[in-house]
């Protein structure tokens, strides 16, 4: 009946309580002033009376500790969880920033969320740049493919005009490659 309390100084205390009520029940009942605690009254029987209360209150202690500790838990991840849904709706709130949770799952959950809301950031972060590299592209893009194929253009007629002259064939290669590669690259060649 006292596990409801989910606190193990509660059951110790009333074992105490039901410890001394025995002893001074017994010594009364032993000295005749009416007191009955026992069918026959003595230590022997307030002794083993009490090994049965110690291991009792032992195993109740148990279980009331571990009651607690699921009840803190059982309060934090609701906590966690209506801070989520506090916000607007439609939307969710992955802050757990200056939060300290004493359970493992609570902390464990608020961990979890810290990574998911890193993960949002980080893809926030990756669309902010495509959506700027969109932008540059579709403002300065015509530019630049306008100029690029300008350049083919240019080294395409080169390279017909040099294939046409026989004796400036190597030439015409030069300008290929002079388009294709690093001017390093030509000057080891």
């Amino acid at each position: 009946m006292l596990l409801c309390y989910r606190d193990w100084l509660v059951i110790v205390t009333a074992a105490g309580v039901a410890a001394v009520h025995h002893i001074v029940f017994n010594y009364l009942q032993g000295l005749g002033w009416g007191a009955m605690c026992f069918a026959q009254p003595g230590w022997g029987r307030v002794l083993a009376h009490a090994a049965y209360v110690v291991v009792e209150t032992a195993v109740l202690s148990y279980i009331a500790i571990w009651l607690q500790r699921d009840a803190i838990q059982n309060g934090e991840l609701r906590e966690l969880v209506n801070r989520l849904s506090v916000q607007q709706v439609g939307t969710i709130d992955l802050s757990v920033c200056g939060a300290y949770f004493e359970s493992e799952g609570a902390q464990e959950l608020a961990e979890s969320l810290q990574e998911v809301r890193s993960a949002i950031d980080r893809v926030r972060a990756a669309a902010f740049l495509n959506r700027e590299l969109l932008a540059n592209i579709s403002r300065h893009g015509c530019a630049v493919m306008e100029h690029a194929s300008q350049g083919l253009v240019e080294t395409v007629q080169s390279f017909r005009l040099e294939n046409e002259r026989p004796h400036q064939q190597g030439r015409g290669l030069t300008a290929v490659a002079a388009v294709a590669l690093p001017s390093s690259a030509l000057g080891a060649a």
